[in-house]
Protein backbone atom coordinates (compact mmCIF):
# COMPACT_ATOMS: atom_id res chain seq x y z
CA UNK A 1 0.00 0.00 0.00
CA UNK A 2 0.93 3.72 -0.87
CA UNK A 3 -0.23 6.62 0.99
CA UNK A 4 0.44 9.57 -0.70
CA UNK A 5 -1.06 11.78 1.63
CA UNK A 6 1.37 11.83 3.65
CA UNK A 7 4.21 12.39 1.15
CA UNK A 8 5.64 16.16 1.64
CA UNK A 9 4.66 18.85 -1.22
CA UNK A 10 6.52 18.35 -4.68
CA UNK A 11 9.12 15.33 -3.59
CA UNK A 12 7.91 13.70 -6.49
CA UNK A 13 6.26 15.37 -9.54
CA UNK A 14 6.19 15.05 -13.21
CA UNK A 15 4.27 11.33 -13.12
CA UNK A 16 1.67 10.22 -15.74
CA UNK A 17 0.93 6.90 -14.83
CA UNK A 18 1.19 4.63 -11.31
CA UNK A 19 1.07 1.33 -11.68
CA UNK A 20 -0.34 -0.65 -8.48
CA UNK A 21 -0.48 -4.42 -10.25
CA UNK A 22 1.52 -6.57 -8.06
CA UNK A 23 0.86 -9.91 -6.05
CA UNK A 24 -1.47 -9.57 -3.88
CA UNK A 25 -3.91 -6.68 -3.46
CA UNK A 26 -2.70 -3.02 -3.40
CA UNK A 27 -4.39 0.13 -2.54
CA UNK A 28 -3.39 3.59 -3.58
CA UNK A 29 -4.04 6.71 -1.28
CA UNK A 30 -4.31 10.36 -2.53
CA UNK A 31 -6.11 13.50 -2.64
CA UNK A 32 -6.27 16.71 -5.62
CA UNK A 33 -2.62 18.17 -3.79
CA UNK A 34 -1.61 15.04 -4.53
CA UNK A 35 -2.90 14.88 -8.32
CA UNK A 36 -1.45 18.89 -8.64
CA UNK A 37 2.33 17.59 -7.38
CA UNK A 38 2.86 14.63 -9.30
CA UNK A 39 1.54 15.53 -12.75
CA UNK A 40 2.37 19.01 -12.84
CA UNK A 41 2.84 18.35 -16.42
CA UNK A 42 1.02 17.84 -19.71
CA UNK A 43 -0.01 13.99 -19.09
CA UNK A 44 0.87 12.26 -22.58
CA UNK A 45 -0.28 9.03 -22.32
CA UNK A 46 -2.60 7.00 -24.91
CA UNK A 47 -3.29 10.61 -26.60
CA UNK A 48 -4.05 13.30 -23.13
CA UNK A 49 -3.29 15.95 -23.49
CA UNK A 50 -4.15 17.39 -19.72
CA UNK A 51 -2.06 19.06 -17.23
CA UNK A 52 -2.87 17.57 -13.28
CA UNK A 53 -3.71 14.51 -14.73
CA UNK A 54 -2.77 11.25 -13.14
CA UNK A 55 -3.43 7.12 -14.72
CA UNK A 56 -3.47 4.48 -12.11
CA UNK A 57 -3.24 1.07 -13.27
CA UNK A 58 -3.98 -2.42 -11.29
CA UNK A 59 -5.98 -5.78 -11.47
CA UNK A 60 -9.04 -6.86 -9.81
CA UNK A 61 -8.66 -6.71 -5.74
CA UNK A 62 -6.37 -3.11 -5.89
CA UNK A 63 -7.56 -0.20 -4.40
CA UNK A 64 -7.81 3.33 -5.08
CA UNK A 65 -8.57 6.05 -1.88
CA UNK A 66 -9.60 9.44 -3.08
CA UNK A 67 -9.34 11.50 0.24
CA UNK A 68 -12.56 13.49 0.10
CA UNK A 69 -13.90 16.70 2.54
CA UNK A 70 -16.79 14.60 2.67
CA UNK A 71 -16.44 11.11 1.89
CA UNK A 72 -20.42 10.04 1.94
CA UNK A 73 -21.07 12.37 -0.74
CA UNK A 74 -17.27 13.61 -2.70
CA UNK A 75 -18.31 16.81 -3.51
CA UNK A 76 -15.31 17.68 -4.69
CA UNK A 77 -14.89 14.96 -7.29
CA UNK A 78 -17.48 14.36 -10.10
CA UNK A 79 -17.63 10.82 -11.66
CA UNK A 80 -17.28 10.98 -15.81
CA UNK A 81 -18.33 8.72 -18.11
CA UNK A 82 -15.72 5.74 -18.50
CA UNK A 83 -13.21 5.68 -21.27
CA UNK A 84 -11.24 3.58 -23.72
CA UNK A 85 -7.95 4.19 -25.29
CA UNK A 86 -7.19 1.46 -27.02
CA UNK A 87 -10.60 0.85 -28.91
CA UNK A 88 -12.34 -1.43 -26.04
CA UNK A 89 -9.73 -3.78 -24.81
CA UNK A 90 -9.65 -1.63 -21.46
CA UNK A 91 -11.74 0.68 -19.89
CA UNK A 92 -10.78 3.62 -17.47
CA UNK A 93 -13.19 4.60 -15.24
CA UNK A 94 -12.73 8.46 -14.88
CA UNK A 95 -13.33 11.69 -12.04
CA UNK A 96 -12.62 14.96 -11.65
CA UNK A 97 -12.26 17.31 -9.50
CA UNK A 98 -14.93 19.24 -8.85
CA UNK A 99 -12.79 22.59 -10.04
CA UNK A 100 -12.20 21.17 -13.21
CA UNK A 101 -8.75 21.03 -12.53
CA UNK A 102 -7.65 17.45 -11.78
CA UNK A 103 -8.49 14.39 -13.28
CA UNK A 104 -8.14 10.71 -12.25
CA UNK A 105 -8.79 7.81 -14.84
CA UNK A 106 -8.07 4.51 -13.47
CA UNK A 107 -8.58 0.81 -14.80
CA UNK A 108 -12.40 -0.33 -14.24
CA UNK A 109 -11.10 -3.61 -12.14
CA UNK A 110 -9.56 -1.05 -9.44
CA UNK A 111 -11.94 -0.47 -6.23
CA UNK A 112 -12.78 3.20 -5.76
CA UNK A 113 -13.76 4.70 -1.89
CA UNK A 114 -13.69 8.03 -0.99
CA UNK A 115 -12.20 8.25 2.24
Amino acid sequence: SVDLTNVGHLVYSGIEVIDITGSGNNTLKLNLNDIFDLSIETNTFQGLTKANTLVIQGNAGDTLDIVSTSPATHPDWTVQAPVSFDGGLTFYNHITSSSGIGDIYFYSTITQNYV
